[in-house]
């Protein structure tokens, strides 16, 4: 097997007890970021991670004029995603690939997740607090303030069957690396809306997914490139055994479950440079299984995040939120509401189930 690990931007180890370390300090890191990649590099490794057959996928547009898509999430035969700087939520059905609905919120949005009493989580960026959104009502409320124990902007989360929810937040000022910190907090609200911090340290934990047993939790580090996994108590939800689950050695977004227990990781760019990006299959041996993209299988952007599901007819499919840039000067200033898109792509493995909970979908509830 042809190996296929990205290394360019691994910043962090273990030590013998499997314990997390920084390696650089926060100025050197930002600099790291800052200058790589060269042309070649991406040349590099764009080869690196091509495996044979990838070329005949082609992907298909699902929607256009998204400004900055998230977060997406498949409940109940529709795909949800989170339209950041638009501050709204889009709701696609995946027969159709139409859209049925749009929410509006008063901030900038990213993770979302669903309670046991089908109500939706929406994390709030900005302000860092969980809204709980009632779709049937269209009634709105703070479900959650998390400000006090993260840093500049809240983001990504994964939400457990019982109400448990995982959010990750950016840690520092996307705008102005060079002024602030890169390490921030791993936060869990419990069932009765409590605020706990369960890991610190950690290096913008973005896209996270719960395997379908209960008992781990994998979190994307973007600004690390790894894959951490914890050990997750299922009774409680707290997280302990922190340790890396896969290197990528690249920026990572979003990501899902797929059956076989691997994880599709959105790969925005390889460094700071603008670079199209990619989805990587990773097995749980850590390894780059299979990759979608970097200018080929119709995905030519920085792909942000993805999410699997099947459809009716019993086709698999990933889909892929990418978008022209990741600057949000040129977001803001150039691409308007024209930066980003939703594709879908034909896989041959389909999202992790299970059986006794059908809200259960890739790594999300």
């Amino acid at each position: 097997m042809l190996a296929q690990r990205i290394r360019l931007f691994t910043i962090m180890t273990t030590s013998n007890e499997g314990n997390m370390r920084v390696l650089f300090e926060r100025k050197l890191l930002n600099f790291w970021i800052a200058v790589l990649p060269f042309s070649w590099i991406h040349r590099w490794t764009s080869h690196k991670l091509s495996r044979p057959g990838n070329f005949e996928k082609i992907a298909t547009l699902v929607m256009d004029g998204i400004k900055f898509g998230e977060g997406p999430r498949i409940h109940q035969n529709h795909l949800y995603l989170s339209a950041m700087h638009e501050n709204c939520v889009y709701k696609i059905d995946i027969e159709t690939n139409k859209t049925v609905k749009r929410i509006d919120f008063k901030d900038k949005v990213s993770g979302l997740g669903w309670l046991p009493n089908g109500k939706m989580l929406v994390v709030v960026m900005t302000q860092r607090k969980i809204l709980c959104y009632d779709e049937s009502t269209e009634e709105c409320e703070e479900y959650a303030d998390i400000s006090k124990v993260t840093q500049y902007r809240a983001n990504d989360m994964v939400v457990d069957e019982v109400g448990n929810a995982y959010v990750g937040n950016f840690g520092f000022d996307i705008s102005s690396p060079f002024q602030s910190s890169c390490t921030t907090t791993l936060v869990r609200v419990d069932t009765n809306r409590q605020v706990h911090v369960e890991s610190t340290g950690m290096f913008f934990p973005n896209g996270c997914v719960i395997t379908p047993d209960g008992k781990t939790l994998l979190v994307n580090e973007t600004m690390a490139g790894n894959i951490t996994a914890f050990d997750r108590n299922v009774e409680t939800g707290g997280l302990s055994n922190r340790r890396i689950w896969a290197a990528v050695g690249a920026p990572v977004d979003g990501c899902c479950l797929d059956a076989e227990g691997c994880i599709w990781a959105a790969v925005p760019q390889v460094g700071a440079f603008k670079t199209s990006g990619c989805v990587a299959r990773v097995n749980p041996q850590g390894e780059i299984v299979e990759t979608l993209g970097f200018d080929h299988n119709g995905l030519q952007g920085c792909a942000i995040a993805c999410n699997l599901a099947t459809l009716s007819n019993g086709q698999h499919v990933l889909y892929v939120l990418e978008a022209d840039t990741i600057d949000e000067h040129l977001i803001e200033a150039k691409y308007r509401l024209k930066n980003a898109r939703v594709k879908v792509i034909s896989v041959e493995v389909g999202p992790a189930r299970r059986p006794d909970n059908p809200h259960y979908n890739a790594g999300y509830c």
